[in-house]
């Protein structure tokens, strides 16, 4: 099992990475983050593959990934960040019901229209623990 890329390792706000294969909500999403203090957006991926490049990279601590997307959508990510020595803190995001297996991933589900700053603030400090 890897580690989590916590809050002690960062100095500053929290690097914030966006995998949505709809463009317009990831962009809606990005703009929102950014307007909070505790958050930078490092990037938006529209996939799977891109997505698990941006997830790769250091800077990213918090992952928010949609559940439905072409080639395996957000629980193929999250099974490959599993394999990984070090990876964000990851949050399925979607606009219809969790996944049947969303507590087998083992990460936090929150639906889209209930996503706001101080949620996933909270939901960041929960995990850093």
């Amino acid at each position: 099992m890897g580690a989590d890329r916590s809050t002690s390792e960062r100095v500053g706000p929290v690097g914030v990475a966006i995998v949505d294969d709809d463009r317009r909500y990831g962009t809606a999403l990005a703009d929102l983050i950014e307007l909070s203090d505790h958050f930078v957006v490092v990037g938006v991926a529209e996939g799977v593959e891109s997505g698990n490049t941006l997830l790769g990279n250091q800077a990213v601590q918090l992952g928010l990934v949609d559940v439905n997307m072409a080639g395996g959508g957000g629980q193929a990510i999250i099974r490959t960040c599993r394999t990984w020595s070090e990876r964000p803190t990851l949050v399925l995001i979607s606009a219809q019901a969790p996944p049947p297996d969303v507590e087998e991933l083992g990460v936090p589900f929150i639906a889209k229209d209930e996503l706001d700053t101080q949620l996933l603030w909270t939901l960041w400090r929960q995990s850093a623990r």
